[in-house]
């Protein structure tokens, strides 16, 4: 598995936790379990969701971007 694959992975998690607000300790217990952020914190430091927008934008993964901007727009508010 490549480092890409990898950070891949670990973004993909993150938006699953964060955004898709599913249970952290399911993902963990799947084989690759990788984080782009720290899930047994509770609270969610915006920068690691500007970090994920980022990443989905540059693979061009526009429907988790749109997700993600409104994530980002709701905890703004």
């Amino acid at each position: 598995m490549t480092e890409e694959d990898i950070l891949k992975i670990a973004c993909t998690n993150s938006y699953r936790a964060i955004i898709l607000q599913e249970d952290w300790l399911e993902i963990f217990q799947e084989e690759y379990n990788y984080f782009a952020h720290n899930p047994v914190r509770n609270l969610v430091d915006i920068e690691v969701v500007n970090t994920l927008l980022f990443y989905f934008n540059e693979i061009e993964d526009y429907e988790k971007c749109i997700k993600i901007r409104d994530y980002i727009k709701a905890r703004e508010n």
